[in-house]
């Protein structure tokens, strides 16, 4: 088993350790500061064996980019460095697999390999905080536990949905990691100052809505009485308050104005029991009201939710990258079985309507290649039906 320490989680971090284990007692960690990583290659290019990963995506991906590749779209070296990574196993996996819960369950390291480890993490996002010592010791300590965990769930290796499905899914998704996805940077920049427009005036056109001048007098009347409260002599008027303005990405103040101030109905509720204020929610409400001004308002503070979640999310994600985004794949992510993607999560980029296109024109192939698209029809249900045998 294996398992490396970085400085962070982009393709372009620092590998500053990597541990070995050849058992879930024994095993050893390096130090590449001191050893460098000539001999760390070899190893790979060399090496016959099994190689053991939990999340081993991350790793493979950090090591083929630092030990193959001279820049990122040196594809010569990535196709050198992906044939040494054909055929790795994934504790992450195979307790997914394992656990096959229909609802959520921790499938972090930490948690899988509990019983046999104990409590034993330390905050390693920061490197900084540590001596050499402790991340090294942390490094090991996590690829015994790596070990630990192949042994747990050795039987999910012979299972068909391991072997067949998500094992040899492992080399295709480090490629889709490790080449990106092609970006036109001008047009990235262009779309970024088309919805910082689009988000101003949904804001203004917010502001100016009867209903939300009505509500910002509320709050400043709230507001004026609460501070009244805390002085003793000086009473200041409303007037001190007149810059308080209602925020629509509070959920908190928007639920105030539309289930107590406006009185619609609350139709769900949030894991905590709030009144929910969620984009269905809000599209469902225009059935309630034929108020012009609440259609109006629901339908602006729902648009500036969507402007501001793609630009603040995904176009901001974009503009960090220069012509390829990574991003970070993940299987296992979710109770059906879908591949999962953060930072950002590309799988939930918007596909349709005036924020689809938008987006899709950010992407465009490189020059002298061809950006092509294709779609299984109804993937997650045949694959379910082949698990299943269901006739039907």
């Amino acid at each position: 088993s294996a398992d490396i320490e970085t400085t962070g989680l982009s393709l372009e971090d620092e590998i500053i350790s990597i541990s070995f284990a050849w058992t879930k007692h024994d095993g050893l960690a390096i130090d590449l500061s001191i050893t460098g990583i000539y001999y760390l290659k070899k190893f790979f290019e060399n090496y016959k064996g099994k190689l053991i990963f939990h999340n081993g995506l991350f790793d493979a991906k950090l090591l083929i980019r630092s030990l193959w590749m001279e820049h990122n779209t040196d594809y010569v070296g990535m196709m050198q460095g992906l044939s040494y990574f054909k055929n790795f196993d994934d504790t992450m996996i195979m307790a997914y697999l394992a656990k096959n819960a229909t609802t959520k369950v921790s499938l972090r390291l930490k948690e899988v390999a509990l019983e046999y480890v104990g409590n034993y993490a330390i905050e390693i996002q920061d490197t900084s905080k540590y001596t050499k010592q402790e991340i090294l010791k942390y490094n090991l300590i996590d690829t015994l536990a790596t070990f630990y965990v192949w042994e747990k769930y050795y039987t999910e290796i012979l299972s068909r949905p391991y072997r067949e499905i998500f094992q040899p899914s492992l080399y295709s998704l480090l490629k889709m990691m490790l080449v990106g996805l092609p970006m036109d940077s001008h047009r990235v920049n262009e779309v970024h100052t088309i919805l910082a427009g689009k988000e101003k005036v949904l804001k203004e056109q917010i502001q100016e809505n009867n209903h939300v001048i009505a509500f910002n007098i509320i709050l400043q009347k709230d507001a004026c009485i609460k501070a009244n409260e805390q002085l003793k002599k000086l009473v200041k008027p409303i007037s001190d308050f007149s810059d308080i303005k209602f925020n629509p990405s509070s959920h908190i103040q928007l639920a105030k104005l539309l289930f107590e101030t406006l009185e619609l109905p609350i139709l769900d509720k949030t894991k905590s029991g709030a009144p929910s204020t969620s984009s269905d929610v809000l599209k469902d409400l225009e059935n309630y009201t034929t108020d012009e001004d609440i259609l109006d308002l629901l339908k602006f503070v729902r648009d500036l939710s969507e402007v501001e979640k793609i630009n603040g999310t995904f176009i901001k994600a974009f503009m960090q990258e220069k012509d390829f985004l990574h991003g970070n794949l993940k299987l296992g992510g979710t109770q059906s079985g879908r591949l999962a993607s953060n930072s950002p999560n590309l799988t939930n980029l918007p596909a349709h309507g005036s924020m689809g296109k938008l987006v899709k024109s950010c992407i465009e192939a490189p020059k002298g290649w061809l950006f092509a698209g294709a779609d299984f029809s109804a993937l997650e249900e045949r694959i379910g039906a082949i698990l299943s045998q269901d006739p039907n």
